[in-house]
C-alpha cells in the first residue's frame, strides 16, 4: 500500500485556536481516521471551525467540524470517512482552523 501525505495546518490572524498534531489511519473498523490537536492558547473561550482537506485516491473529501474550547485547552477532534484504510493508494490532508 503507497501512502503520501501532506500534513499541514494554519490557524486565522487573531484567533488564539491553532492545530497540530495532524495523523491518519485506519480506526478499530478499518476505515481512514484523520486526528487533529486543537488548542486555545487565549485567555478566553473559543469557538472555530475546523476545516480537515482530505484526497483520498485523488478524490477530495472535505469535512467541517465546529470546535469550542476554554482559555488555555486543547483536545483531539476526529474526522472519520467511509473509505477502508486498507483501499487507500495516496492520501493528503491539510487542515485549516478559522474563528
Amino acid at each position: 500500500m503507497l501512502l503520501a501525505g501532506c500534513m499541514g495546518s494554519k490557524s486565522e490572524q487573531g484567533s488564539s485556536l491553532s492545530t497540530s498534531d495532524v495523523d491518519f489511519y485506519g480506526n478499530d473498523d478499518g476505515f481512514v481516521e484523520v486526528s487533529v490537536v486543537v488548542s486555545n492558547a487565549g485567555n478566553d473561550a473559543e469557538t472555530g471551525t475546523l476545516l480537515v482537506h482530505a484526497t483520498i485516491n485523488g478524490d477530495a473529501m472535505p469535512r467541517v467540524r465546529e470546535v469550542s474550547l476554554d482559555a488555555h485547552t486543547t483536545k483531539e477532534v476526529t474526522v472519520t470517512y467511509d473509505v477502508k484504510m486498507a483501499d487507500v493508494q495516496n492520501m493528503s490532508v491539510d487542515v485549516t482552523i478559522q474563528k
